[in-house]
């Protein structure tokens, strides 16, 4: 499945001109969309939730509090749903569409969407698609007030998913470094992938999320024992994206790092320090994916003649390969079949 979604972004790219640009995201949206409508509720850990939820809704049951006054538009989005299948669509359709208007060029967009197939947001927009949607709305919205209103547009985005109010700091953080002009010097991005790794392999950042919740929290749901990875998948994916981030700082060692690098790169750190740990990772994910549709735009455009950038994409396959096919991924996404 997902070799047809990489030759749909090839099919959109080709017929793109600037004419029909809308016409053609509206096309590859709506077709994400009705695939992503048809999976089995299966395909996906949280798909399964997410329907048991749309159940509670239109039984007029008892609902998630905590969803319904904090995440009030993913509660509206689900609850005016007419079918499930219709949820799925239009969580999925508007996820496509909302990072799709952010790119002016075809380039640019094959870029952005390339890489987050590789790296599988494709693969989690089956299980995390609440989180995705409230991401892409951040993003839309970043791109249309501009990053200096990053936290009002965390905030409109935390009304899909929480997640967005707890990315707003790190986002503004290097906006504010930008606009100062200051530069993070090289010898720091080390010592932080150094610190992560430690992080990592001590599994601190477990330790400290579930002490708190077992405390403050006690009925969370990322105290179940499904949000823990094995301790070979988390180390081996911390594995790839300390050697991703590597590539990363060595290539563009030399250049004035942008805000979409500089978010990509503590994404990575975050995806690394929690080996696997959900909370942290989903934090880090979002980050992940912001940076890299930003990155796209700049360091990371295709070009068939920067041998860095054609690098960091056959990376990317690696990756790619290494998660999907040979399904090292660990529990939060169950690739299609």
């Amino acid at each position: 499945m997902y070799f047809c979604f990489v030759g749909l972004i090839i099919f959109s790219y080709f017929i793109w001109n600037k004419m029909n640009r809308k016409l053609v995201l509206l096309f590859f949206s709506i077709t994400i969309g009705i695939i992503y409508s048809l999976r089995s509720i299966e395909t996906g850990n949280d798909t399964e939730q997410y329907y048991y939820y749309y159940i509670t809704v239109i039984n007029k049951s008892l609902t998630n509090p905590f969803i319904v006054y904090f995440e009030p538009l993913y509660h509206f989005i689900i609850s005016r749903s007419p079918s499930f299948q219709f949820y799925l669509f239009i969580v999925t359709f508007l996820t496509m569409l909302l990072i799709s208007l952010t790119f002016r060029f075809k380039k640019t967009w094959l870029s952005g969407f390339l890489l987050l197939i590789l790296f599988g947001f494709f693969n989690v927009a089956t299980d995390q698609s609440r989180q995705l949607l409230g991401l892409s709305l951040f993003i839309y919205l970043i791109d249309k007030l501009g990053s200096r209103r990053v936290f009002i547009s965390g905030l409109i985005a935390g009304l899909v998913h929480v997640s967005n109010i707890i990315i707003s700091p790190f986002i503004y953080f290097f906006v504010f470094l930008e606009r100062k002009k200051k530069n993070i010097p090289n010898i720091l991005y080390f010592l932080l992938l150094l610190f992560s790794i430690i992080l990592a392999i001590k599994k601190y950042f477990e330790y400290i999320v579930f002490y708190f919740l077992s405390i403050y929290i006690p009925s969370s749901a990322y105290l179940r024992k499904q949000f823990y990875s094995s301790d070979d998948i988390g180390l081996g994916l911390m594995i790839y994206r300390s050697f991703f981030v590597f590539i990363l700082i060595s290539f563009f060692y030399h250049k004035k790092k942008s805000i979409g690098f500089n978010i990509l790169f503590i994404g990575l750190l975050l995806q690394i320090a929690s080996v696997g740990f959900m909370p942290i990772e989903r934090i880090g994910n979002s980050l992940f994916y912001l940076g890299l549709l930003l990155s796209s735009k700049k360091e990371l455009i295709l070009n068939s003649r920067n041998w860095k950038v054609i690098i960091v994409y056959l990376y990317a396959l690696l990756y790619f390969i290494q998660t999907n096919i040979m399904d090292i991924e660990k529990n939060g996404s169950v690739p299609w079949v």
